[in-house]
């Protein structure tokens, strides 16, 4: 374990969380049976699937409720495995009586009950009606137990019963020199290429929900770019090339 701890973890906590992914994939390949782990942040997700050792004890893949997740809990499943395991993962519509409480609003009403953050997925403040992903064993106590977010009332019942919150984004088109991250993110986030640098050697840039700090770093469709205090992009498709020779890209900034 040393060893992967030593590649991949920048600091203590990240050592401690692969840690804890090690011993959940040694024990899936002694027992040969499923694992999983808490809920993790997309930054957490990417740091496990970084460390591609650990994929040869068992498969590795996340789960976070509903399609468009972004805390997910890793599923840990053992090679060659005959069957199929859900992980323990229940998701709680909310009903207010009045009122559009928020996100921290939630967070502070669940925490107050003694519950940890690392329990607990998403919290879809934006869906219609909300709803809050949890872990199983937490559910009924949830339900039993949050009667009030706020100043609202509410009410907690199981499974999705309207639709799932819609990411809003804005389309760019775009031509850059390279598919350098510094000529990326200058067109995503309307800034020179002069200050994207600033950014990523100023170490507020992550590539693919992790800490990037190389200028030159060569960035492909699919990536996720997010820049601290100014939100998060996805180049949505790369081609094709301009009379100039710039390459055409199409980005998703979302809001």
């Amino acid at each position: 374990m040393g060893t992967i701890a030593e590649k991949y973890a920048k600091n203590n906590d990240e050592k401690q969380l692969l840690e804890r992914i090690y011993d959940l994939a040694g024990r899936v390949s002694a027992r040969g049976v499923y694992a999983f782990s808490d809920f993790l942040t997309p930054a957490q997700q990417a740091l496990i699937a970084k460390a591609t050792e650990l994929t040869r004890f068992c498969d590795i893949t996340f789960d976070g409720g509903y399609e468009g997740a972004l805390r997910k809990v890793a599923v840990l499943r053992p090679k060659d495995c005959y069957y199929e395991q859900e992980p323990p993962i229940e998701i709680l519509t909310v009903k207010c009586t009045w009122g559009s409480p928020s996100n921290r609003d939630y967070l502070g009403a669940i925490m107050a009950l003694g519950i940890k953050r690392t329990v607990l997925g998403d919290i879809a403040d934006s869906a219609d009606p909300p709803f809050i992903v949890c872990q199983s064993k937490i559910a009924q106590y949830l339900i039993d137990e949050l009667k009030s977010v706020g100043k609202c009332t509410v009410e907690l019942e199981r499974g999705i019963v309207g639709t799932l919150p819609e990411l809003k984004y804005e389309n760019i088109t775009a031509t850059v020199a390279s598919m350098r991250l510094d000529c990326v993110v200058a067109e995503a986030f309307s800034v020179s290429r002069t200050v994207a640098a600033g950014y990523i050697k100023g170490e507020k840039v992550s590539l693919n929900y992790l800490p990037e700090n190389s200028v030159s770093r060569e960035v492909k469709e699919g990536d996720i770019i997010s820049v601290r205090g100014f939100g998060k992009a996805e180049i949505a498709k790369e081609g094709g090339q301009s009379r100039k020779g710039r390459t055409f890209i199409e980005i998703k900034r979302y809001k």
